[in-house]
């Protein structure tokens, strides 16, 4: 089987993630290698190869979806730095509206000052003027309060009977919008009972629905999940199977190693022994010692039975 669904490195992420219309066929390229694969369970691998298919799937949506998390991080940093010239350039020109209008701010607040000046002199002159006057507007300033209460109580009179012909149309007009109301309650009631059990009914039915899809895929789920723990299991009895082959291998090896450097260290140091005895013998008979009497007595040394006399290999 392929090592990949699609080439990655050959989609433009722009292209790709800016319309979903460019992501389809890619898609539909990736269900058309999934599909086409023809399951096979009565092998192991062919059950290896459907669980490697799935992975494909998966590693696919990994480095898809990455690609276009990339393309978004990138975005959003070209959008942080829009924003950060953007603010920029509307503080600096904020300040420099102000800096501009500053003159006029100036003189408006100074005429506002110039303003209330001339209107605190104008009533004060009149204030005096009036004053002047108060004596002779005594008298007029009585009969203007006595029209004055003549009017009120006329005026009252009338607000009176106003008010209580339009407190008679008010509770009239009460009257009938609390029918008109309580009708409409009594029809808004109805329609909402007979709404509300047809969503119990038609919510009863979804649900059923889903529970019915809930357990047809769960028992998918179910028959999935056993077919991978069973395969599971075969892969990591093989594995340990293995491990241990290994491992008996390794120490089959290292035993072999061992008897072999023990059998050459032995026959090195018998060699190295012989070779010293030989040279002690040479000794010996080089002093008069016959050879046969030399042989005996480094055989006798070597064995440890002359005491206080060793041989140094």
């Amino acid at each position: 089987m392929n090592n990949e669904l699609i080439v990655i490195e050959t989609i433009n992420a722009v292209e790709v993630f800016s319309d979903r219309r460019n992501l389809e066929p890619f898609l539909k390229d990736i269900e058309q290698v999934v599909m086409a694969h023809v399951p096979d369970l009565s092998t192991a691998q062919g059950r290896s190869d459907i669980a490697s298919l799935s992975y494909k799937v998966a590693q696919t949506k990994v480095r898809l979806d990455s690609l276009g998390k990339k393309l978004v991080e990138d975005w959003k940093a070209s959008a942080k730095r829009v924003d950060e010239s953007r603010k920029l350039a509307r503080d600096f020109l904020d300040d420099l509206k102000i800096k501009a209008r500053q003159p006029l701010t100036d003189w408006e607040d100074a005429e506002t000052v110039r303003i209330k000046a001339e209107k605190l002199k104008l009533e004060i002159e009149q204030a005096h003027g009036e004053a002047l006057a108060e004596n002779s507007l005594f008298d007029r300033q009585k009969e203007i309060e006595r029209k004055e209460a003549e009017f009120a109580r006329i005026d009252a009179e009338r607000r009176a009977k106003e008010d209580a012909e339009r407190k008679v149309k008010e509770q009239t007009e009460r009257d009938e919008r609390i029918r008109v109301e309580a009708a409409e309650k009594a029809k808004n009631a109805a329609e909402e009972a007979n709404a509300k059990a047809k969503a119990e009914a038609e919510k009863k039915i979804a649900e059923a629905k889903v529970n019915e899809e809930r357990a047809k895929r769960e028992k998918i789920e179910a028959i999935e999940k056993a077919r991978r723990d069973q395969e599971a299991a075969v892969k990591e009895a093989e594995r340990k199977a293995k491990v241990e082959a290994e491992r008996k291998e390794r120490d089959r090896l290292e035993t072999e190693a061992r008897e072999k450097a023990a059998v050459e260290k032995k026959a090195a140091n018998a060699k190295h022994r012989a070779k010293i005895n030989n040279e002690a013998v040479a000794g010996m008979v080089s002093l008069g010692v016959s050879s046969t009497l030399a042989n005996a007595l480094v055989a006798a040394i070597a064995a440890g039975n002359i005491a206080h006399v060793k041989i140094l290999y």
